[in-house]
């Protein structure tokens, strides 16, 4: 990382910055600095949206969700899709699922593969789901996990593998598969899958 943060690489500077706010072997940790660098990188003329979105990590991280909205919704503005999904999850997790959905929905249009979750909101109320009901968001999830994962989403994998390793959303417990989507997952880079 080092080296190439010397031949000028802005995804190993990303990288470095991302390690000392989460941690890494190597970094000492340092939220604080972290945040500061991406704040000063993203207000630069011509930065990287890059930064920007790892800004929002960061504010979403440290619990200031006003200023990780701001951040998202930047990148989003400026033609920067992906992190359609992330603030679409603030906005569950806030109680505001209609548009969490319409978020969810505009962002698979786009192409934001991570977006075909659409539907694990769901996993609470299950049970009092009725049988018709339980059927379409099945396929639902079966069709767009499957679609989502075929282009590369590890979060989809993640979902798909813990519906088939856990019996979630009607999926049979089929242990082989789970584990194939796990390790999909994680080649894919979603490391929760770990």
């Amino acid at each position: 990382t080092r080296q190439a943060i010397e031949k000028g690489s802005l995804l190993a500077r990303l990288r470095r910055n991302k390690y000392l706010f989460y941690g890494a072997t190597g970094y000492e940790t340092d939220r604080a600095a972290a945040i500061a660098e991406a704040e000063h990188e993203a207000s630069q003329f011509n930065a990287s949206i890059y930064w920007t979105e790892q800004l929002a990590w960061f504010y979403e991280n440290e619990g200031e969700t006003e200023k990780a909205i701001k951040a998202y919704e930047k990148c989003i503005v400026n033609g920067y899709y992906a992190p359609i999904c992330d603030l679409a999850l603030i906005y569950l997790a806030e109680g505001d699922e209609g548009y969490y959905e319409t978020l969810m929905k505009v962002g698979m249009q786009l192409g934001v593969t991570d977006c075909n979750i659409l539907g694990i909101e769901n996993e609470s109320r299950w049970e009092s789901l009725n049988g018709d009901e339980r059927l379409d968001l099945y396929r639902q999830l079966k069709r767009n996990l499957t679609e989502g994962t075929s282009q590369g989403s590890g979060y989809c994998a993640y979902v798909l593998a813990d519906a088939f390793l856990n019996g979630k959303f009607g999926f049979d417990i089929d242990l082989q598969k789970g584990k194939e989507y796990a390790e999909q997952a994680l080649t894919c880079g979603y490391n929760m899958a770990a």
